[in-house]
């Protein structure tokens, strides 16, 4: 950049010029004793900076450049308590515009943070806060501060033609960086860091304590850095501990972040105590601290004396986690630790190698909230101790880099469903985003036909919704058609998939009902034909349609209640009355008073009926002109506890035969162990690498071989896979292609097997035990554009099909965001069962979708296999012959999303829940059944054809050739509290009262309903609400001591359900 010359040290001061120090930066007032400009503000780090200078320039004009002097990052500027960057840059746009009316027309602006350019994130943060301000600014893209430590003071990027100088005299003299991050490659110097005790450089080695008895020293980075609830961290440094005792020497060290009262002078007892520890657990000289402990020694408290483990506050004696390395620590050799912690997750993980290749799986995984602990700020730092042994504790090179992390929230639908007249001439639709709006965020929508038809009710429409930095709401209006055509209510869907920069949430379809307006003999009609409504609730409300040519003259129709199980004057108020349609309305409600009882009896959920009669003005509709409404009793003697806690997206659970273990998979792909009443810290088994956990794909399911305890103690993994080739460089963090690790492109499945080590008392995987069982070709030569998401983008090829049409066997699909592979679970008789969705578009017809009816094709199917082997089993009703075919191993076919199935206990037939698109949620029933997806969906045991898809070529072939399919025992339509089905188990116990006994449980994953059905083979003939308000429940299942458990993934909780009555 083309800053002004300027070599003379007793030049006039710039008069119009500001210079703002955030004194958090590493001696500061040096700083200030260079500055040329006219004014220097300190700022108070306690506090918003840009707010403070917001207030500092409301009283001045004509100012000609600022210069920001603070700590920075990749993207980031750091100002007193706020960090600036693209995510956070709309909360200032005020305070931006305020600053332009300072400001001459030319102004420059200057931030002196190191590597705040270094990004795209930086750079548009630079031209969008020019376009604010209507100044040129300036920034660094490397290191800003001590050639010692790399840096210099240019500002290698500006917006526009930056006219002044830098704020400091020519020759500057600062010993530190302007970074949030740092990179010591060797420590011939120690500017920036505090050394005490007995730490000292030795050979551009930092040697925390000398190879000598009774040693103890600490180093700290000076800079503090600043924690909140999105503070994430990333650091490498390569240690050897060498040249005293050698295997034979002690304690070893840790790495820690501490915010004590001594803060860099920070330094804890010497031998086990590692410098961090003290004699005193109730007063700790390192208070609110985190740390990873590298261990040589083994004290009475220690498993081993060659260990890694997590502690905190100072506390050497209690490890929160424990990893054991292959190899010795105190071998003398270099060895390499990267320590990584993701704010948005709570996930600390420690690597730990030999080499300077980081591992793919960690060492350790521990979960826990950095700034809960610490606070607001932490130094971050080394110390180490020796006693009667020792050794040299050396670390040779030392990287830290901060981040933070954002939380861009989850998008949503909110209403469903939508009432409004035809006449109407749009229909508005709100989108929601939830649980944090940092950056900006989109969606893609689309709509979709059911009887209300596009071009003939309304008009076709798609494309996207974007949301702002810090939106959380966006409507959409939808024109509607009014046709002239005496109908019925009619609707159709607003679908959505495809967030991009926020995740999809699981409301995903809205549904918009047209009354209609030109039927001359005007029908009254309640909306729904069933109600269900809480005991406690106070009053069940439910609305009456008028459906026809608007009335210029008031429409009449009285109601009645009448008793059914539910008795008027005991559980609800007997109540009549008239309902009165002014000209022009479409919709009234009726409101009926519940009556709780209070008592703790458990009852059976009761039911009254809502009758219309004696319309004027109208008739009473055909259908729905009474309404059945059921009373969930509320006066159950269950108790619900979380028996683990912490976890990270918890998405199944397995208990071995004997009870005494539950194995969990995260959807991250870390599967923990609950053990002996607690959450064991080191991971069962980590395959994070292979699994491809974005949106709805992930590690899904587990089970637990049935003879665990009898010599086979293998645990099934089921998940979407991320084959080795996402890590080739060319795929790695490249923003042109979707072909990296986590990325949203195409992906296969597999179910894999690894066994249960007996010598850790099966707590840990045995390594290399791994056996692909089912998906062996889910390999990346089969997947069609693994560098792109076909989730809406249905004109890519299928993965799995030859492109002469032949399907791929053993190959598990994933064409889409969603729509992966669901459970896998043992039946009663030995074999594996496996569900697996269609691998199609979630969101809108996707011709791809029809492959679930070609029984050669695994999507959409139920899998039946050798648990061993992966073949078909012989009894299979589609077996050819051929037990490593496709078809040998399909048991169901024609499903959508089936999630979750269960079998019952006694006729051991399989019960599938199948998660529906716009309309229906389905329980199917069935051996070698076809359920009809996607030409069927719904239906309570009839079929009901499909509205989107039914206009496919295929679709209309398989309605002419007069093939049957199987009608769903249940399906449940899209009502206000309906919209994503969770299949759960039979209760198989005796605990639970009789109305509950034998019955099979499910829930929604949006709603939270729980409700438990009575099942014979004519299908279900009862439900009771068992439970409610509970979303996002993933699997519940039937477990010991007669009790139900379920996995949540929202809250992040294995929870149990008990009877007290």
């Amino acid at each position: 950049m083309n800053f002004k010359e300027n070599n003379q040290t007793n030049e006039e001061p710039f008069l119009n010029s500001l210079v703002f120090i955030d004194p958090a930066i590493t001696d500061y007032y040096s700083l200030i004793s260079q500055v040329k400009a006219s004014e220097v503000i300190l700022l108070d780090s306690s506090r918003d900076g840009i707010e403070q200078i917001t207030e500092t320039l409301a009283n001045r004009n004509n100012i000609t450049d600022i210069h920001l002097i603070s700590h920075g990052q990749v993207g980031n500027v750091q100002l007193g308590s706020a960090i600036l960057n693209i995510n956070t840059l709309a909360t200032y746009t005020d305070d931006f515009q305020k600053w332009s009316k300072s400001l001459t027309p030319d102004a420059d602006l200057l931030f002196y943070g190191c590597n705040v350019a270094a990004s795209e994130e930086g750079l548009q943060l630079l031209q969008q806060m020019s376009q604010l301000i209507n100044a040129d600014l300036a920034a660094s893209l490397d290191l800003t501060g001590s050639a010692i430590l790399d840096g210099d003071w240019e500002l290698e990027v500006t917006t526009g033609n930056i006219e002044t100088s830098i704020a400091f005299e020519a020759q500057i003299t600062y010993n530190s960086v302007l970074d949030l991050s740092f990179n010591y490659s060797n420590f011939a110097s120690t500017n920036g860091l505090t050394l005490n005790g007995n730490a000292a450089t030795v050979r551009k080695v930092l040697q925390i304590t000398p190879a000598s008895t009774d040693q103890v020293g600490s180093v700290f980075y000076n800079n503090a850095l600043t924690v909140d609830g999105d503070t994430s961290f990333q650091t490498h440094f390569q240690f050897s501990l060498k040249r005293g005792q050698k295997t034979k020497g002690a304690h070893g060290f840790v790495f820690m972040l501490q915010n004590s009262q001594s803060n860099v002078n920070a330094l804890g007892k010497y031998g086990s105590y590692l410098g961090y520890g003290s004699y005193s657990t109730t007063k700790p000289v390192i208070s609110k601290s985190l740390a990873v402990e590298f261990d040589t020694y083994k004290n009475l408290w220690d498993n081993n004396g060659n260990h890694v483990a997590i502690l905190r506050d100072g506390n050497v004696k209690t490890a929160l986690a424990q990893g054991n390395p292959s190899f010795d620590l105190n071998s003398g050799n270099p060895i390499n630790a990267w320590i990584d912690y993701d704010a948005i997750t709570d996930q600390l993980r420690v690597f730990l190698s030999e080499t300077t290749i980081k591992p793919i799986i960690p060492l350790i995984s521990y979960t826990t909230d950095l700034s809960s602990i610490v606070g607001s700020k932490a130094y971050v730092g080394f110390s180490a101790g020796t006693r009667k042994r020792f050794n040299a504790q050396n670390i040779e090179n030392w990287e830290f880099n901060q981040t933070q992390s954002t939380n861009a929230g989850t998008i949503a639908l909110a209403e469903n469903p939508i009432l409004l007249s035809e006449g109407n001439q749009t229909a508005t639709v709100t989108f929601i985003r939830t649980g944090g709006s940092s950056g900006q965020a989109s969606v893609n929508y689309t709509t979709v036909d059911q009887k209300a038809k596009a071009g003939e009710d309304y008009i076709a429409n798609n494309g996207v919704i974007t949301f702002a930095n810090g939106e959380t709401s966006k409507t959409l209006e939808i024109s509607l058609i009014d046709d002239t055509i005496s109908e019925g209510v009619e609707s159709f869907n607003l679908a959505i998939d495809n967030s991009v920069g926020a995740t999809l949430g699981t409301k995903r379809t809205t549904l918009i009902k047209l009354v209609d307006n030109d039927r001359t003999s005007r029908q009254l009609l309640f909306e729904l034909p069933t109600f269900t409504v809480e005991e406690n609730s106070g009053q069940a409300t439910v609305n009456v349609i008028l459906n026809g040519k608007p009335s210029t003259t008031p429409v009449t129709v009285n109601y009645t209640t009448t008793d059914d199980t539910a008795i008027g004057g005991i559980d609800y108020t007997t109540t009549n009355g008239t309902l009165t349609f002014a000209s022009g309305e479409i919709v009234k409600t009726i409101t009926v008073p519940i009556i709780d009882n209070l008592t703790s009896t458990l009852d059976l959920n009761k039911t009254f009926k809502v009758s219309l009669n004696t319309p004027n003005g109208a008739i009473l509709g055909t259908f729905n002109n009474t309404i059945k409404i059921n009373i969930a009793d509320d006066d159950n003697a269950f108790s619900r506890e979380a028996i683990v806690s912490g976890l990270i997206d918890p998405t199944a659970f397995a208990w071995t035969p004997d009870n005494n273990r539950l194995y969990i998979a995260q959807k991250n792909g870390i599967v923990r162990l609950y053990h002996n009443g607690s959450l064991l810290a080191t991971p069962f088994i980590d395959i994070s690498a292979q699994v491809n956990n974005i949106r709805d794909r992930g590690l899904l399911s587990i089970a637990v071989h049935p003879e665990f305890d009898s010599g086979k103690p293998y645990v099934y993994l089921l998940f979407t896979y991320d084959p080795p080739e996402v890590y080739d460089p060319n795929n790695v963090n490249n923003p042109n292609t979707l072909a990296g690790p986590d990325e949203m492109g195409n992906r296969p499945s597999r179910l894999i097997r690894v066994t249960a080590d007996p010598s850790t008392n099966y707590t840990t995987a045995l390594a290399n035990s791994e056996v692909v069982i089912l998906g062996k070709n889910s390999t990346w030569a089969n997947i069609s554009r693994p560098d792109l998401d076909s989730t809406n983008d249905i004109t890519i090829p299928p993965s799995g099909i030859t492109s002469t049409g032949v399907n791929i066997p053993d190959y598990l699909t994933t064409d889409s965001q969603s729509h992966s592979v669901g459970m896998v679970r043992f039946a009663p008789d030995g074999s594996l069962y496996v569900s697996n969705a269609d691998g199609a578009s979630y969101g809108r017809v996707d011709p791809r979708g029809v492959r679930v009816q070609d029984i050669d094709n695994l999507s959409g199917k139920i899998i039946r296999i050798d648990p061993l082997t992966g073949e078909g089993l012989p009894d299979n009703p589609f077996e050819d012959g051929d037990r490593n075919s496709n078809r040998s191993k399909v048991y169901d076919y024609g499903l959508r999303n089936p999630f979750r199935f269960t079998f019952h206990p006694t006729t051991h037939d399989i019960y599938i829940g199948d998660l529906g698109w716009t309309t229906w949620e389905e329980i199917n029933r069935g051996r070698g059944a076809n359920f009809g997806w996607p030409y069927y969906e719904g239906g309570n045991g009839t079929n009901i054809q499909q509205n989107g898809y039914s206009t496919l070529p295929q679709a209309q072939d398989f309605y002419n050739s007069g093939q049957s399919v199987t009608a769903p025992i249940y399906g449940i339509e899209h009502l206000p509290d309906v919209s994503g089905l969770i299949m759960g188990d039979f209760y198989q116990g005796t605990t639970f009262p009789s109305i509950y006994q034998g019955a099979l449980f499910f829930t929604d994953i949006n709603y939270g309903t729980v409700n438990a059905a009575i099942v014979d083979d004519l299908g279900i003939q009862s439900i009771q609400q068992f439970a409610t308000g509970l979303p996002g429940i993933v699997q519940l299942s039937y477990g010991p001591d007669n009790s139900l458990y379920y996995a949540d993934i929202i809250q992040g909780k294995i929870y149990k359900w008990s009877y007290n009555g």
